[in-house]
């Protein structure tokens, strides 16, 4: 029962982290306009996915977090027969995205679940170490090959001339991204040749 009671902890304050997260950045998106819910999620999975996912559950969470604070709000609209929330910044709201964007940035430390199964890789047989290896390299090459085709098929359009910084830095991350996923690839099929030679 304590373990079970750890991990639900454990759990809790990893989502707390995620919905600050999740907080500052839809208010970093709200900076260039108003969004629905679907809006930013949208914008997540196209832009943003190299470095930062989340479920539609940490962006109500956050959502409603803001709400409660008073940095944004919303209108209702109708948009083909069904209901929609816009959310938009409020003067508060737009003070505190810049006063998170003033603070000292920290190395903070990342989740990575495949990292942490090849940690506890020792449990395992080479047979199975192998075969999930195999799977997961192949999803990232997917993965991989979506995001550089994506990012080549980026045009900017004229009347985004006026926001030229905004741009070049939103491209920079999604190259960080791409390059991330790139050694991600190359360290686990460097792993993957030594658990099939027996060299590990």
């Amino acid at each position: 029962m304590t373990d079970r009671l750890d991990y639900i902890t454990i759990s809790n304050i990893a989502f707390g982290n995620m919905v600050n997260c999740m907080a500052n950045l839809i208010l970093g998106l709200l900076m260039i306009r108003a969004l629905t819910i679907y809006d930013i999620k949208s914008t997540l999975d196209r832009k943003i996915s190299p470095f930062f996912s989340a479920s539609f559950g940490a962006i109500q969470a956050a959502i409603k977090k803001l709400l409660e604070g008073g940095l944004i709000t919303f209108t209702e609209k109708v948009e083909n027969g069904r209901n929609k929330k816009e959310y938009s910044l409020t003067e508060t709201g737009r003070s505190s995205f810049y006063a998170w964007m003033r603070e000292e940035i920290i190395v903070n430390k990342f989740n990575n679940d495949a990292l942490l199964r090849v940690f506890f890789f020792g449990f395992i047989n080479n047979a199975q170490r192998i075969e999930l290896l195999s799977g997961y390299i192949a999803r990232l090459k997917v993965e991989y090959d979506e995001m550089l085709g994506y990012q080549q098929s980026i045009t900017i359009p004229p009347h985004f001339e006026d926001k030229r910084d905004l741009v070049a830095f939103q491209l920079a991350s999604l190259d960080y991204g791409i390059q991330q996923m790139a050694f991600e690839i190359a360290w686990y099929e460097n792993l993957f040749v030594k658990l099939e030679t027996g060299k590990y």
